[in-house]
Formats: structure tokens, sequence, C-alpha cells
């Protein structure tokens, strides 16, 4: 249960997944006169320990980092999957698709073309692609995001905005081990001139203690 104003807003979103200070109704609240402007504070009972997604498992983070990270999907706010940065996905078994090998599950999405990181770089399928690889080589590392993804196949982008997502399983699972993930740009965490595999725990953005 939350408690909300409603004397200089409206469009309130009873989010089950998380509640009335969550995503959908950050996106659709709007003065109550219609007119545009204005401030909205939310309140957390603790403090953030953390902005890096990796390593924080505080509740107080996690409701700040979901407005900040695109996925592929989100939850909608009965908690089912809600396309984010998917346009549309094709799910093949060797059944559908005989190019697809036996036991596997393929998906392929489209994504969307006009999303942009907040340093004006394109955002594409190889983010998404990148993304994975990434979760899957900082596990040398320690990272323990990949631990769900150990029957990934493969992940790449054939074309800008398609990205193919292979499991070498046949799951209901497998959806919700890719959907949610947060995509991260390659251009910022590549392991050349970026952050890199090995700095997965050091990252530690925005946040300032003082």
């Amino acid at each position: 249960m939350e408690a909300y104003r409603n004397d200089q807003f409206t469009g309130h979103v009873e989010d089950i997944h998380q509640f009335i200070s969550g995503p959908w109704t950050m996106r659709n609240i709007h003065n109550i006169d219609g007119t545009f402007g204005g401030t909205v504070n939310l309140a957390l009972s603790d403090e953030p320990d953390s902005f890096n997604f990796f390593v924080t498992d505080s509740a107080y983070s996690k409701v700040i980092l979901s407005e900040l990270w695109p996925s592929l999907y989100k939850y909608s706010p009965d908690a089912t999957p809600w396309p984010d940065l998917a346009h549309s996905m094709l799910t093949e078994t060797h059944a559908s698709n005989p190019s697809v090998p036996e036991g596997h599950t393929r998906y392929t999405m489209d994504i969307l073309q006009n999303a942009t990181w907040s340093d004006g770089v394109p955002l594409t399928a190889q983010d998404v692609s990148f993304t994975f690889t990434y979760l899957m080589e900082s596990a040398l590392y320690g990272n323990p995001a990949a631990s769900q993804l150990g029957d990934l196949f493969s992940a790449y982008a054939p074309t800008t905005y398609r990205v193919v997502i292979e499991f070498e399983t046949k799951s209901y699972w497998n959806f919700g081990k890719f959907a949610f993930q947060y995509i991260i740009p390659e251009h910022i965490f590549n392991n050349v001139t970026g952050i890199g595999y090995a700095r997965w725990d050091s990252w530690n953005p925005i946040l300032n203690s003082t």
C-alpha cells in the first residue's frame, strides 16, 4: 500500500509489480488542471547503496534503476511482459524452423529504431547482443548476473535493428532469462576502450554518498 497526493496530479496507474510510484505512473501522471510542468516527489525509506545494477540487491536502488535503463521487455501494470525495446518477437524451435538445432529455442526480435543513449549515440541490436556477451565474459571475473544464462547458446545481431538470442533448451523460462535484463551500451562497456569485463563490480555510476 502506498499513499499519493491527488490534489495536484492525476493519471496515477495502479501497478501490482512496482506500485503507484512505478514507471507507468511516472509516464502517465500530469497536472490535474491539464497544464504542463510541475514536480513530483518520491520518497524512499532508505538510501540506495549503489547504482551498479550488477552488485546491488537494494530495493531502494532498484526503484531508481528501473527508470534509467532499458530492457527488451518491462512488466506491465498487471505484471505481464510488455515490450520496451522489442518491437516484435518470433519464437522458433526445430519443429517450426529446421535451421534451429534439435532441442534449441531461438528468439528473433526487431527492436525500436528511434532509441538513443543519453550521450546521443543510437541504440542498436548490437548493444543488445553485446549485453549478453558482457554478462558471459564478466562471469569469468565473478559477475553473478550470468548465472541464469547457463544454457544460452548464442546472441548476435544480423542487422542493425534485429537481434537473435538462442538457448540450448526448450523451456517456458527461457524468455524470462533475457527479456528483462538491462541493456547496456557497447561503446561504454566494451573491453578495449570501455569499462571492460573485469571492472563489472567497481563500476559505480552517479552515486555520491555525500
